[in-house]
């Protein structure tokens, strides 16, 4: 009670709420307070932490589950840029984004045991999860999806087919579900993905975090690649992720002498790999959209001049060198803004790290359209390896170099 037993009045809590900070060290108490100020004693539905790959993730967890008890923490460990509305961190940092109990529920799933690590056995149980918050929130909340981040490779093309099964075989259809995968694959020693809930702290190590929100907003996803075909070519042997001949002769002098004809010498190209790779990616065929291909980007050049990729790869597909124009990509960012952008409240976005890499420092043009696209209103993104997308059964996408958008709306 105030002065003269008037009640005082409710805290205004912002329905997404977030903060970023440049350092090589986890914050102290006073300082993490001050900048949580507007959401301390709230208790946020759930939250997203995310810290830059000096930082024990752990450890980084564990001070926000301090102030926090009794809120769901997601801490992911990415490669690459950390950013919010207001702030950019290239290289040492922490960032968070957190969802307000007045406008979001969630139900956050991970893993129990090895099996459950797996997407074919995971999946179903999480989705019984969801099931169960789906049926309890759905007349509150009238928008339902799923967020899921993995610490290491899985196989989009299972994961989008096990996920819709599963939700159609309990007569739920269109259920978006937007996904990432950190890395490429997990060193021992390191811890990519952590859960933290009432002071109990989960690490998931070569598995993923289901996310189910449900909310009072509705939810827009977009997706900028700017990726184009130049030349097509025919996978004419390959055993499981390496695709050893493209049109009868070793895959790698294939699309060497390719980009050769760009100008660049064999001693440049050999020695910039990482770069070339992200600059000429591949488009294989999509089954569920055959006009919009499946970037794929090569991750290793083997002793037999052949391509590695993650994932099983088809004999007698035809492929297409997607080119990764600078410039292209800009824009195609940038055609997805909207004069409109009125109703946004805020979101989450996952940015391929192979932009970064592409980009260099042309990327800060491509952050600068992400903040109108999402007309400045709080964001999180971290740069991701792979970005998954599950709209519909006719729109589906499991894709590098891409940035998914995932916006909150009035």
């Amino acid at each position: 009670m105030g002065l003269f037993g008037k009640k005082k009045p409710k805290k205004e809590v912002p329905p997404i709420f977030t903060f970023a900070l440049s350092t090589n060290t986890i914050p102290h108490d006073d300082t993490l307070l001050d900048k949580l100020q507007p959401i301390i004693d709230t208790d946020p539905e759930v939250i997203i932490v995310s810290a830059s790959l000096n930082f024990n993730l752990v450890e980084v967890v564990k001070r926000f589950t301090k102030i926090f008890p009794k809120t769901q923490i997601v801490g992911v460990k990415p490669r690459g840029i950390i950013a919010t509305e207001n702030t950019f961190i290239p290289k040492q940092g922490i960032g968070l984004l957190a969802l307000s109990k007045d406008v979001f529920r969630a139900s956050v799933w991970f893993p129990t045991n090895s099996k459950e690590h797996k997407i074919e056995y995971g999946i179903p149980v999480a989705i019984k999860k969801f099931i169960k918050y789906h049926t309890k929130y759905t007349t509150t909340f009238k928008t339902a999806f799923n967020l899921l981040i993995g610490d290491s490779y899985q196989n989009g093309h299972l994961l989008i087919d096990t996920y819709e099964k599963e939700l159609n075989s309990e007569g739920i259809y269109n259920i978006p579900l937007t996904g990432t995968i950190l890395h490429p694959e997990i060193p021992q020693k390191q811890d990519f993905l952590v859960f933290a809930f009432k002071n109990n702290i989960e690490i998931i190590k070569n598995g993923f975090i289901f996310i189910s929100i449900f909310t009072k907003y509705n939810v827009e996803n977009k997706i900028a690649s700017g990726l184009y075909p130049r030349i097509p070519f025919k996978i004419t042997e390959a055993h499981d992720s390496i695709v050893l001949k493209l049109n009868q002769r070793p895959a790698f002098i294939t699309y060497k002498e390719y980009i050769s004809k760009k100008g660049l010498s064999e001693d440049t190209i050999t020695k910039n790999l990482p770069l070339i790779f992200a600059t000429y990616q591949f488009g294989f065929p999509n089954p569920r959209s055959p006009k919009h291909p499946e970037i794929r980007i090569a991750i290793k050049r083997t002793e037999e001049d052949a391509l590695k990729f993650n994932g099983e790869i088809a004999k007698g597909s035809t492929i297409w060198i997607m080119e990764a124009d600078t410039n292209r990509m800009i824009e195609h960012t940038r055609s997805l803004i909207e004069n409109n952008n009125e109703k946004v409240v805020g979101g989450i976005i996952f940015s391929s790290i192979f932009r970064l890499i592409r980009m260099k420092n042309d990327y800060l043009k491509d952050l600068e359209n992400i903040k109108q696209i999402m007309g400045n209103r709080p964001f999180l993104m971290f740069n991701t390896y792979l970005e998954i997308f599950y709209k519909n059964a006719k729109e589906a996408y499991t894709n590098s170099s891409t940035n998914l958008i995932n916006i909150f709306n009035r």
